[in-house]
């Protein structure tokens, strides 16, 4: 499984991100094809590269507006986690 961000320019990862306590959240590449378009032009590898299904991108590259925020269900976990707004509204800091 793939624990760095596939941005070429990008050295997060899982490892890092846990070992040093940091607020990274890791997300798969979309299946909408025009989204996911967008996210393979924007990690710059080399040409006809194609994320395979573990490959993950870093939240280091989304805007504040690109999440909704979403309560657990649990009743004894109040948390509340950042997932990224439904396909087509995610718009990728570039």
């Amino acid at each position: 499984m793939t624990t760095t961000c596939a941005a070429s320019f990008c050295s997060n990862s899982r490892y890092l991100a846990k070992k040093h306590n940091i607020d990274i959240i890791f997300h798969k590449f979309p299946t909408e094809p025009v989204l996911l378009r967008k996210w393979i032009l924007f990690c710059k590898q080399e040409d006809k590269w194609t994320p395979s299904k573990n490959h993950i991108l870093c939240s280091s590259h989304f805007v504040k507006d690109d999440y909704q925020l979403i309560n657990s269900p649990s009743k004894e976990n109040k948390k509340t986690f950042k997932k990224l707004k439904p396909v087509g509204k995610p718009l990728l800091s570039i």
